[in-house]
C-alpha cells in the first residue's frame, strides 16, 4: 500500500486494484472518493456538493474521458482531476473535476508523486492519463494510453435512481486505520500552503476563484503548450502564461480569494468554509469536513478477531482469503422442538373434535366450536410441515472464497446458490435501529450486478440481535434522526453483523455499505 499526501489534509491511498481519496483530522480518516478496478467510482455527498457531481454518489467509467495532471503557473501547483464526457459535463457546467493538488513552486518536487497518483487512478478506470508539465521542467505534454484494468470492465452499471451512499466513510474493505501523513518515502507539501478541503470548487457566477485553476480536457489530438490545457475551443489560439479560468458568464478580474460555491447572495466570505448537510447546530474545523458540534466523533475500530458468533451463525476462517458462515445447531434443535410442539397440539385438537362428534354427551355451545377445532388443527399441522420444510431445505453453510472470488450457499454437500466476484456489486448490512441506538433487526445481503430481476440476494437474517450497544455506541449513535447508507467501516463494527459484513467485503474485494433504518 502506498499513501501520498496532498494539499488540504488529503491523502491518496493506492493499492493493487483500489484508489481512494482520504481526508483526515486529528482522530481519523474518511473516504471522500473511491475507485475500484472493474467497478463504478463512489463518493460521499459532501464531495458531490463541492464538485457538483450527481447526487447518486456514483460515477461510471463511461462518463469519464480521462485523468489529467497539470501544473499551473498562477498558483505554482500541480492539480490532478477527472475530465468528463460531454453529457455529464453539460449537466455540471464543466468538464473538469479536481481531486487533489500539490503546491510546488518549481514544478519538480512533487511531480513524480502526482504522476504516480494519476497513473494509478487511470489504471483502475482503464482510461487515458495526460500530464501537462511546467515549461522549465517537463518539456511537452505527455499522454499515456488506457491501461487494462486488473478485472473485467463492466458494461452494465444499472443502479437504482434513488441510491445514495454514505455521508462520511473511512474504508470499504479493510479495518479503518488511524490517520497518517504518508508512507516513509513520501513527503507532504508545506503545511502553510495547504488550504482546507472544500475551499476549491467550480462556480458559474462571476467572482473570486481559488488559487487552484481547473484543467478541462480537449478532445482534439495535438501537442499541448507548456501551460495546462484549458477548455475546448473551436478556434486555433495560443494560451498565455496566465491560466484561463473556464465557464463564467460574467467578465471580471479574478482575485486570490477562494470562491465559495453555490450562493445566490453577493457579499464577503469569511475564511471558514460552509459545510453542507448537518442536522445539528455546531461548527466545523478548518482542517476538514468533520463536524465538531454536540455529536462526538466515532473512534475507528478494527474488525474483531475471528470467529464471530451471531444469533444463529458463526463466521470462521483465516479472514483474508477464506471465510465460512456456519449455522448453529441450536437453529435445527429449535425447529425440531417447534415441529414436536405443533404436532402435539394438532393431535390434541383432532382428539377433542373426534370425541365431540362420537360421544353421547350434549353438543357444545356454541355449535361451531368443533369446526373451529378442525380449523385450528389444520393450521398447526401446516406450521409443523412448514418448519420441517425449512429444516430440510434451508442452507446451513455459506462459503466465501477470496482466492476464486466465489460465494457458495450450501445445504450439506448440495450447492443451493453461487455467485462470482463479477456478479457482486457490494455487500449490504441493513439494521433497524430505534432512537435509543438499540438494534431490533438485521440483514446481510449481496448487491448483484447485471441482473434483470431482484438486485439483492439475502445471505442471512438476524431477527433477534443479541446484547446491548456499548457506552461508546450509545454516545456516537445517540438518537439517530434519519435513515442513511454509509460506508460499512464507518459503522465502527459495533455489532456482530457489521463485523461479518466487513470480513466478507474485504475477502471479496468489493465495497461494503451499512444501511441504517431508524424506527
Amino acid at each position: 500500500m502506498t499513501q501520498i499526501s496532498a494539499a488540504g489534509n488529503l491523502t491518496i491511498d493506492i493499492q493493487a486494484s483500489r484508489w481512494r481519496l482520504l481526508i483526515a483530522n486529528a482522530t481519523r480518516q474518511e473516504v471522500l472518493l473511491e475507485a475500484v478496478a472493474g467497478h463504478a467510482i463512489r463518493y460521499v455527498p459532501v464531495f458531490a456538493t463541492r464538485r457538483k457531481l450527481p447526487e447518486s454518489g456514483v460515477l461510471y467509467p463511461d462518463q469519464i474521458q480521462r485523468v489529467m495532471l497539470g501544473w499551473s503557473k498562477k498558483d505554482a501547483s500541480w492539480h490532478l482531476g477527472l475530465v468528463f464526457e460531454a453529457s455529464l459535463a453539460q449537466q455540471r457546467g464543466s468538464r473538469w473535476c479536481e481531486l487533489a493538488a500539490w503546491p510546488d513552486k518549481n514544478g519538480d518536487v512533487y511531480r513524480d508523486l502526482a504522476e504516480q497518483a494519476g497513473q494509478s487512478l487511470a489504471t483502475n478506470l482503464s482510461c487515458r492519463f495526460n500530464v501537462v508539465p511546467p515549461e522549465n521542467v517537463g518539456g511537452a505534454a505527455t499522454t499515456t494510453p488506457p491501461v487494462a484494468s486488473p478485472q473485467p470492465r463492466q458494461t452494465d452499471y444499472s443502479r437504482p435512481a434513488d441510491y445514495q451512499p454514505t455521508t462520511t466513510s473511512p474504508s470499504y474493505y479493510d479495518a479503518p486505520q488511524p490517520a497518517q501523513p504518508a508512507s516513509t518515502s513520501q513527503y507532504a507539501p508545506p503545511s502553510q500552503q495547504q488550504p482546507s478541503y472544500g475551499d476549491y470548487s467550480e462556480t458559474t457566477d462571476a467572482g473570486a476563484y481559488t488559487q487552484q485553476p481547473a484543467y478541462p480536457e480537449t478532445t482534439d489530438a495535438g501537442v499541448y503548450t507548456q501551460q495546462p490545457a484549458y477548455p475546448e475551443t473551436t478556434d486555433a489560439e495560443s494560451y498565455t502564461q496566465q491560466p484561463a479560468y473556464p465557464e463564467t458568464t460574467d467578465a471580471g478580474a479574478y482575485t486570490q480569494q477562494p470562491a465559495y460555491p453555490e450562493t445566490t447572495d453577493a457579499g464577503a466570505y469569511t475564511q471558514q468554509p460552509t459545510y453542507p448537510e448537518t442536522n445539528d447546530i455546531g461548527t466545523y474545523t478548518e482542517q476538514s469536513s468533520y463536524y465538531t458540534g454536540r455529536v462526538p466523533v466515532a473512534e475507528t475500530r478494527p474488525l474483531p478477531a475471528l470467529p464471530v458468533k451471531m444469533e444463529m451463525w458463526t463466521l470462521q476462517g483465516d479472514g483474508s482469503t477464506q471465510l465460512e458462515l456456519v449455522r448453529s445447531g441450536k437453529w435445527a434443535r429449535n425447529k425440531l422442538l417447534r415441529i414436536a410442539w405443533y404436532s402435539l397440539w394438532a393431535v390434541v385438537y383432532v382428539v377433542l373434535v373426534a370425541a365431540t362428534f362420537l360421544s353421547d354427551i350434549a353438543d357444545p355451545n356454541p355449535s361451531f366450536l368443533p369446526f373451529l377445532g378442525i380449523a385450528t388443527a389444520v393450521i398447526v399441522i401446516g406450521l409443523a410441515f412448514y418448519n420441517l420444510y425449512e429444516l430440510i431445505t434451508r442452507p446451513n453453510r455459506i462459503i466465501i472464497d477470496g482466492a476464486s472470488g466465489t460465494v457458495r450457499v450450501m445445504r450439506g454437500k448440495s450447492e443451493k446458490w453461487r455467485a462470482t466476484r463479477t456478479d457482486i456489486e457490494s455487500v449490504y448490512v441493513t439494521q433497524v435501529v430505534n432512537r435509543k441506538a438499540v438494534v431490533q433487526h438485521g440483514e446481510l445481503n449481496l448487491q448483484l450486478a447485471h441482473v434483470s430481476g431482484d438486485e439483492f440476494y439475502p445471505l442471512l437474517l438476524e431477527s433477534q440481535p443479541k446484547g446491548k450497544p456499548t457506552d461508546v455506541d450509545l454516545k456516537v449513535h445517540r438518537r439517530p434522526r434519519k435513515d442513511e447508507i454509509q460506508d460499512l467501516s464507518l459503522s465502527g463494527f459495533y455489532t456482530d453483523l457489521q463485523a461479518v459484513g466487513g470480513y466478507i467485503a474485504a475477502v471479496l474485494g468489493v465495497p461494503g455499505w451499512y444501511d441504517r433504518r431508524v424506527k
